[in-house]
Formats: structure tokens, sequence, C-alpha cells
């Protein structure tokens, strides 16, 4: 079963012990967007640092920044995901 990083998050949403989702989805959505932030500039450092031009090397390499981060946040939701873990038994 092939899960995307959406479907992880929705189901996350719905399956979570809040009942109150309008007091907890903004936070649980200001912590993944702060660290999504935290995961781009780490990767966009990995790419800029052989530039003089740091926007030239950002655009040169916005696919694979993009990568990285969803990686990243892949690898995460495997090591931190109840969901994603009941996904992998048939």
């Amino acid at each position: 079963m092939k899960l995307t990083i959406k479907a992880i998050i929705d189901a996350d949403l719905e399956n979570n012990e809040y009942k109150n989702e309008e007091t907890y989805a903004p936070f649980k959505k200001e912590s993944l967007l702060r660290y999504i932030k935290i995961l781009y500039n780490k990767s966009k450092g990995k790419y800029i640092e052989n530039y003089d031009n740091r926007i030239e090397a950002i655009k040169t390499n916005a696919d694979n920044i993009i990568e990285d981060i969803e990686n990243n946040l892949l690898e995460s939701i495997k090591k931190n995901s109840k969901i994603y873990k009941l996904s992998q038994y048939p």
C-alpha cells in the first residue's frame, strides 16, 4: 500500500484522540510548516555552498531540494506514525 504524505496527515487528523480539530489542527499545521521550513533550510544549505549566486543555486536545485524535503518527511513519518506502521501489514 503506497501512502502519500497528504493521505497520512489526513488519516492522522481523522483518527487522533482530539475531538476539537478547530483548536488542535492549526497547532499541528503550524508545527508541520515549521518542520518543513527547517528541512528546506537544511537542504538548501547543502546546495548553495558551491555557488556564488544563492538564488541561481536554489533555482538550479529546486527539484532536488523538494525531493530532499519529501524524503525527510516520509522518513519521519515512517519512524513516528502509527498509521504508516499499520499500513505495512497485508
